[in-house]
């Protein structure tokens, strides 16, 4: 029993905390267990790879705000200019 809990049970606790924590946000979460050759690897190996996917996934999102504000603000910027020379 005690040879189950250091070899299988404590590993999955670890790759479960992390799977809350990167299914909460924590995009740099570290995960344990990812040298591992067995299954818990496999699978600790798996959330690196959603993990990555995930964070790479909010960087794009945070880059099209980024253009889509600037491009509004330009917009805005503009109809000031329009604004300005009409009332001239």
């Amino acid at each position: 029993a005690l040879v189950v809990v250091r070899r299988v049970t404590r590993p999955l606790s670890g790759i479960t905390q992390a799977m809350g924590a990167v299914a909460e946000g924590a995009l740099d979460r570290d995960v344990p267990g990812t040298a591992r050759g067995d299954e818990i690897g496999e699978a600790a190996r798996a959330l690196v790879v959603l993990r990555d996917g995930l964070r790479e996934a909010a960087t794009a999102r945070a880059a099209r705000e980024e253009e889509r504000a600037r491009v509004q603000e330009e917009r805005t910027q503009m109809l000031r200019e329009m604004a300005a020379r009409v009332e001239t």
